[in-house]
C-alpha cells in the first residue's frame, strides 16, 4: 500500500511539473519569494551578493544574482542580472535597495533590468544613501518563453555604510 501511494505521488508531481501547474521555482519560493530567506548583518564587509543556481536542469531560468558594494562616500551600488539556458523572450531582473531600521528592513529604491530575445540581462544603480544604517540588495529573476514563465528570488547579507 505505501509503494503505490508513493507511486501515485510521484506521478502527481510528474504530470503537474510536466502540464505547468506548478513549478520547482514554485516550491522553493514560498508564497513570498524572500520569504525564509535572512540577512546577516556583516559590520566590516564592504559588499555582500546572492546567487540562485538552478539545480533542475530542464528549464529556461538558469542563474540570477544580486549584489550590493560600498562605493564610498555614502554610495551603494546595486547591481544584479538574470541568466537563461537559451534564448527567452524576455530576461528581467529588478534589484532593490533595502534599509534596516528598528528592526525591520525597508525598501529604498529598486532598478530594473529588461532584455528582449536575449539570453541575459544585467544592470547596476549607483544610490546615495543617509549613513549610520545596515543596506541590501534583494533580486527578483524572470524569464519568459513562450507562455511560460519562472522566477527565483536572491537577497544578500546587509552591510554597514558609516
Amino acid at each position: 500500500m505505501r509503494k503505490k501511494y508513493y507511486q501515485y505521488l510521484a506521478l502527481v508531481l510528474v504530470c503537474g511539473i510536466l502540464f505547468g501547474c506548478f513549478s520547482i521555482q514554485s516550491f522553493a519560493a514560498g508564497v513570498n519569494g524572500w520569504e525564509g530567506l535572512a540577512s546577516e548583518l556583516l559590520p566590516d564587509a564592504l559588499e555582500a551578493e546572492d546567487i540562485w543556481e538552478n539545480v533542475m536542469r530542464g528549464t529556461y531560468l538558469q542563474t540570477g544574482n544580486c549584489k550590493i558594494s560600498n562605493e564610498g562616500n555614502r554610495v551603494v551600488k546595486i547591481s544584479g542580472g538574470t541568466d537563461a539556458y537559451q534564448t527567452c523572450d524576455v530576461v528581467a531582473a529588478t534589484i532593490y535597495l533595502d534599509r534596516y531600521e528598528n528592526g525591520e528592513w525597508r525598501q529604498v529604491t529598486s532598478a530594473p533590468f529588461t532584455s528582449y530575445n536575449a539570453k541575459t540581462t544585467n544592470g547596476s544603480k549607483n544610490v546615495s544613501v543617509t549613513g549610520g544604517y545596515y543596506y541590501r540588495a534583494r533580486g527578483y529573476h524572470t524569464i519568459y518563453k513562450g507562455s511560460t514563465t519562472e522566477s527565483a528570488y536572491t537577497l544578500s547579507n546587509g552591510i554597514w555604510i558609516p
